[in-house]
């Protein structure tokens, strides 16, 4: 075990930053030999941002008193809640393996869909300073890291990019607390920048709000045939039949007329994906991300909460 050196979880914070603020803790000479000490081996650890990955590891670094279970990891900071939306029919491994295990591989089917992984970890800076101010260290939010979400859920502040660049760096625990050193974070150049999305904010914020819901409710949500019959019904009480190449116009057509067309533009550009149009096709419901989704529910019945209750006892 790695003892009392194991950090107590804050809350929304990813799996990964748990694993950061225990490097700093142990006075490790490096991150590498952090790694290596806790999963036994040198381990992709970026892919603790999104993926509940070795979690069997767990019983090895704390006590069962401390509370600290592969389940509340699963559901508290990692992103599998929110990924587990383009699984709509629940599609389960038959093999039988260690739950650890399948629920890193389900994870990492789904976001291998999703293309999840950003440039860059981002942060608040104002949840910075005050995480500095309550705990004497900051931490990596799961929330921030999410596709579409680029405004604070609290303070409504622009997200930063940290100068972290995941995906070169794999192997490496790069600690939140380290972008702030001894400077205020008001003096990161990044943070007086113009920003360009100040228009279309309110509707960045709906999208930051849906998938912080999705994150605490994405586990609870019926994904089987019963959310695709909602999707029937609720389109046809729109007007929108699901005749192939008709339905993929009508629907663009009404997004746009309810998002924005600048707003979508924004968003997409913003997440690096063209397709608002490409996965609005027959089979619709099987090509979904979760960014999809919240933007079609939320203009069926106005939130995924109002979409998930609508019909609940009617639906069969």
């Amino acid at each position: 075990m790695v003892g009392a050196f194991f950090p107590t979880p804050y809350p929304d914070e990813l799996y990964y930053s748990i694993l950061c603020r225990y490097f700093v803790r142990s006075a490790s000479a490096s991150s590498t030999s952090t790694v290596i000490k806790l999963f036994g081996g040198l381990t992709v650890v970026s892919t603790t941002l999104y993926y509940p990955t070795q979690l069997n590891c767990i019983e090895k670094w704390v006590p069962p008193e401390s509370g600290i279970t592969d389940k509340m990891i699963i559901e508290k900071h990692t992103l599998y809640p929110y990924l587990l939306l383009s699984d709509i029919y629940d599609i389960y491994l038959k093999a039988e393996i260690p739950l650890d295990l399948f629920y890193e591989r389900k994870a990492r089917i789904m976001a291998g869909k999703i293309k999840l992984l950003p440039e860059y970890l981002r942060f608040c800076p104002i949840c910075a300073e005050d995480d500095m101010s309550v705990y004497g260290e900051t931490f990596w939010r799961r929330i921030h890291q999410l596709p579409g979400v680029v405004y604070c859920t609290v303070h409504k502040t622009r997200l930063i990019n940290s100068s972290f660049r995941l995906k070169s760096k794999p192997y490496t625990l790069f600690p939140a607390s380290d972008v702030k050193s001894d400077v205020k974070l008001q003096n990161i150049p990044a943070a007086k920048e113009p920003d360009n999305l100040l228009p279309y904010k309110e509707s960045f914020l709906v999208i930051a709000y849906e998938s912080a819901w999705l994150l605490q409710h994405g586990l609870y949500i019926d994904r089987a045939e019963k959310m695709r019959r909602k999707y029937i019904l609720f389109l046809k009480e729109k007007g929108i039949g699901m005749v192939y190449g008709a339905f993929q116009e009508s629907l663009s057509e009404h997004l746009h007329n309810y998002w924005g067309t600048g707003f979508l533009d924004s968003l997409f550009s913003e997440i690096s994906d063209d397709a608002v149009h490409g996965f609005f096709k027959m089979s619709f419901i099987y090509n979904f991300k979760p960014i999809h989704h919240i933007l079609v529910m939320c203009f069926l019945k106005g939130s995924l909460e109002k979409f998930n209750e609508s019909l609940d006892n009617k639906i069969y």
